[in-house]
C-alpha cells in the first residue's frame, strides 16, 4: 500500500492494507469535548500542516480506512514509513499521534535520513475509536459520513526547549506558583544558609518541574516544603551524551565553588530523580562528595540498571513518557520529545543509556564503592498498583502503556514504568552500609513522583523537609503498616518473655510447697 499527497508520501509496505486519504482537520475540532488540541497548542505543539502554506487549523490528518495489519508485532522491527517534506528546524521534532477515543497515543517516531529526508516510523497502527463528536482529530468529511474502521493520524510538531546546562543555581519561588532559577548571588546565598536542599533531575525533565511541586506539599511542621529549607538549589545538566561520572565531577566542582566542603556547617540534602540519583551517588561515593552531603533522597533511580538502557527499551519508555505528557503532564512534553529526537538511528546507543544498562561497567564500579557513610532514603513508585477507582482515566492509560512497553522494561515485575523496584531499592548491593539505605514504595509512576500526592507524601514521610539529627531524619521512614507490624512483633516477644518468667516462678513455688509439706 502506498499513497501520497502534497508534502507527504507513504512508502510501500506489504504488511498493511487499506484506503489512504489525507483530509483537512475540521475547523471546530479544537473545541471538542476532549478539548485538548487547544490546550496542547498552548503548550507549544502544532499539528504539522504538511505543506508550506498550511498553519495549525489547516493541518492534515492522515486517514487509513478499512485498515488491516497482517502482523502487528512486525511493525516494531519493520515500521511503516512516511516521508514528510516539511522542513524541521534543528530544535524541532515531529511525531505521529492517534486518538483512541479517550487518550492521545504516540505510535512511532521521526528520524532524519542522511539525505536530509524526514521519515516518520509507525510502530503501532490501531484503529481510532470513540464518539466522533468528541474526537480532536475529527475531519471535515465526517460531517457527512462515517469513516468506519480507520486509523486517523496527526503529526505533532514541537520546538524543544533550550536549557542552560551544567549550571548550579538557586531557586526563587514566585507568588503565582512559578519559579525562577538564578545564578547571580549564588555564593552569598549559600554562605547565609545552614539547611539547603539541592534538586537534580533525571534523563527526562528538568529541575523546574521538581521545584514547582515543592510549595504544593507540606513538610512535617506544616509549612510548605519550599519553606522547610533556608535555601533550595538546582543543578541542570546534559543528560544523554555526557558520561554520568563526568557530570558527577562537574556537580562536585560547582558545589565546591559555591562554598561547600568538609566541616562547612551546612546540612545539605539532595533530592534526585531517576538518573540524577546516579550522578549524585557517583559524586558522593567516587568523587569525595561524602565530605559535605548529609542526606540523599532518591526517586526512581535505576541503582542496578534499567532496560531502557537498551535502545528498544528506551524508545518504548520515551513513547510512554510522551503518552503521559500529552494526556496528563503537558509541561514534560518538550523533554520527552527530546528523548525521541536524539534516537536518529535504529541502533544508536547514547552514552548515558549504555551506562544504565544492567551490568554496565559504570554500574559495576559504582555499586562496588566503599560505604560513604551518607544517609540514603529511596522512594520507588509501584505503577502496577494503580487502582481504577482512584483515577479511572489514568489507570486505563497505564494499562495501555503496560501493553505497549511489554517485557522491554518491567519484565512483569513491580516497577514505576521505567525501572523495576528491585533495581531502585538495590537491596542486595548495599552490603553492611551504615546507615543502611531505607525505602518506601508509594503508588505512583516514574514521571509523577513530584505531582502524584502519594509520591510527594512518600518523599516527605521518608525524610524530605524533616528536621535533622546527625544527618538522619527524626521520624522513621517506615510506613505506618510496617511500624504497627514491628510494634506488634515486639509486644509478642515481650509477652512470651513474661510468660516464661511467670511459669518459671510458679514452678519454683510449687516445688517449695512440696518440699515443705511433703506433698
Amino acid at each position: 500500500m502506498a499513497s501520497e499527497s502534497q508534502g507527504i508520501r507513504l512508502r510501500p509496505h506489504d504488511g498493511i492494507d487499506g484506503k489512504v486519504q489525507f483530509l483537512d482537520l475540521a475547523q471546530d475540532s479544537t473545541r471538542s469535548s476532549h478539548g485538548s488540541l487547544a490546550a496542547l497548542r498552548e503548550a507549544g505543539i502544532q499539528v504539522a500542516g504538511l505543506s508550506v502554506t498550511r498553519g495549525f487549523l489547516g493541518g492534515k490528518i492522515m486517514v487509513i480506512e478499512n485498515l488491516f495489519v497482517r502482523d502487528p508485532l512486525r511493525l516494531r522491527r519493520d515500521p511503516v514509513q512516511i516521508e514528510i517534506s516539511e522542513q524541521l528546524e534543528e530544535n524541532e521534532v515531529l511525531f505521529p499521534v492517534m486518538f483512541d477515543g479517550e487518550h492521545y497515543r504516540v505510535i512511532g517516531e521521526s528520524v532524519v535520513e542522511e539525505n536530509g529526508q524526514t521519515v516518520v516510523n509507525l510502530r503501532e497502527m490501531p484503529a481510532s475509536g470513540g464518539d466522533s463528536s468528541s474526537d480532536p482529530f475529527r475531519t471535515g468529511e465526517e460531517n457527512t459520513r462515517s469513516l468506519g474502521n480507520a486509523l486517523k493520524l496527526a503529526f505533532f510538531k514541537i520546538a524543544l526547549k533550550q536549557n542552560d546546562l551544567n549550571k548550579l543555581r538557586w531557586v526563587k519561588f514566585l507568588p503565582n506558583g512559578h519559579v525562577e532559577r538564578i545564578s547571580e548571588g549564588l555564593e552569598e546565598k549559600c554562605r547565609e544558609a545552614k539547611n539547603i536542599l539541592l534538586l537534580i533531575h533525571g534523563i527526562i525533565g528538568n529541575t523546574e518541574d521538581i521545584a514547582t511541586a515543592l510549595p504544593k506539599a507540606n513538610a512535617p511542621g506544616g509549612q510548605p516544603l519550599a519553606e522547610a529549607y533556608d535555601l533550595v538549589l538546582c543543578y541542570d545538566y546534559e543528560n544523554l551524551n555526557t558520561p554520568i561520572e563526568a557530570t558527577g565531577r562537574m556537580l562536585k566542582e560547582a558545589l565546591e565553588e559555591a562554598g561547600f566542603g568538609k566541616n562547612d556547617g551546612i546540612q545539605l540534602t539532595i533530592l534526585a530523580h531517576s538518573m540524577g540519583g546516579l550522578v549524585s551517588r557517583w559524586m558522593i561515593e567516587r568523587e569525595g562528595g561524602k565530605e559535605f552531603v548529609d542526606r540523599l533522597i532518591l526517586a526512581g533511580t535505576p541503582n542496578s540498571g534499567s532496560n531502557f538502557g537498551k535502545i528498544e527499551g528506551f524508545r518504548s519508555f520515551a513513547v510512554v513518557a510522551l503518552d503521559l505528557a500529552l494526556n496528563v503532564l503537558p509541561n514534560l512534553i518538550p523533554y520527552a520529545a527530546t528523548a525521541l529526537k536524539v534516537l536518529k538511528a535504529p541502533t544508536q546507543v547514547l552514552v548515558t543509556l549504555g551506562q544504565m544498562n544492567p551490568g554496565s561497567d559504570f554500574l559495576t564500579k559504582l555499586n562496588s564503592s566503599k560505604d560513604p557513610g551518607v544517609s540514603y532514603l529511596i522512594v520507588g513508585g509501584d505503577a502496577t498498583q494503580y487502582e481504577s477507582t482512584a483515577d479511572k482515566k489514568l489507570a486505563r492509560l497505564l494499562e495501555k502503556m503496560e501493553l505497549a512497553v511489554g517485557d522491554l522494561v518491567n519484565r512483569n515485575q513491580p516497577h514505576d514504568i521505567a525501572v523495576q523496584l528491585s533495581s531502585i531499592f538495590n537491596e542486595g548491593m548495599w552490603g553492611d552500609r551504615n546507615p543502611m539505605p531505607r525505602h518506601l514504595a508509594p503508588i505512583c509512576h516514574h514521571l509523577n513522583y513530584f505531582h502524584e500526592p502519594r509520591g510527594i507524601e512518600a518523599l516527605v514521610q521518608i525524610g524530605l523537609g524533616h528536621a535533622e539529627e546527625g544527618g538522619l531524619p527524626v521520624t522513621s521512614d517506615r510506613s505506618v503498616g510496617s511500624q504497627i507490624a514491628a510494634s506488634a512483633g515486639a509486644l509478642e516477644e515481650a509477652v512470651e518473655e513474661v510468660q516464661e518468667v511467670v511459669t518459671s516462678a510458679w514452678d519454683r513455688f510449687v516445688a517449695w510447697l512440696r518440699k515443705q509439706f511433703g506433698v
